[in-house]
């Protein structure tokens, strides 16, 4: 299961890398990106790195959605979960 885990926070760096170079800093892809990194810390128990990179999605998100927005909604609730 580690190996797995381990695979995932590789993969998810690297996508977060490339919608970084390819989208930008703001574009909700480079978000759902870091969202993808922050579970993948959650599943980890990387809590710290898991929280920073749902609050980066958070930022994203916001600048590009209402604040009733689901992405905007599930992103907040998974940053409580993991200042739990």
């Amino acid at each position: 299961m580690q190996g797995s885990v381990t695979q995932a926070i590789d993969f998810a760096q690297r996508a977060v890398a490339m919608h970084l170079k390819v989208h930008g800093s703001t574009h909700p892809e480079t978000g759902w990106g870091y969202d993808a990194l922050g579970r993948a810390y959650q599943s980890d128990k990387r809590l710290a790195q898991a929280e920073e990179a749902f609050q980066n999605a958070l930022v994203i998100f916001e600048a590009n959605y209402a604040s009733n927005h689901k992405s905007v909604q599930m992103t907040r609730e998974l940053m409580q979960a993991v200042q739990m």
